[in-house]
């Protein structure tokens, strides 16, 4: 059985012959993957596929994974998503200090520096 975050190095070395996930799990193996997902304030589906196949994303992509010995292709999409569900109104960026929030990708980055946490407390999920 390989875990979930395991897949990628999986395929990579051939273990698995593929997988699907969102690109932006493997910004700690390849910084420049999540631009290849969702974004905040980045493009809905339509916009990332005409991106991929008239705007030469999908061969940026895969230069950005052939040192890993994979080869990318665009999988559905979860399209533009919202920022969250919360317990409390979110009136100021003093709002987010403490806030135990789950985003990944470079969205994710943001809201830690603007001082959310995961539910350990101590950084917001996804970031690895």
């Amino acid at each position: 059985m390989i875990p979930a975050f395991g897949v990628f190095d999986a395929v990579s070395q051939e273990t698995l012959e593929m997988f699907n996930s969102a690109a932006f799990y493997w910004a700690g193996k390849e910084p420049a993957a999540q631009w290849f997902a969702a974004m905040p304030f980045g493009l809905n589906a339509q916009g990332m596929n005409g991106w991929y196949f008239h705007g030469g994303a999908l061969s940026l992509w895969e230069k950005t994974y052939a040192p890993f010995n994979l080869v990318p292709r665009p999988a559905g999409s979860t399209d533009v998503q919202m920022g969250g569900w919360f317990r409390k109104k979110i009136n100021s960026i003093e709002d987010y200090k403490g806030l135990k929030f789950r985003i990944p990708g470079l969205g994710g980055k943001v809201i830690a520096q603007a001082g959310a946490a995961d539910g350990e407390g101590d950084r917001v999920a996804g970031q690895e």
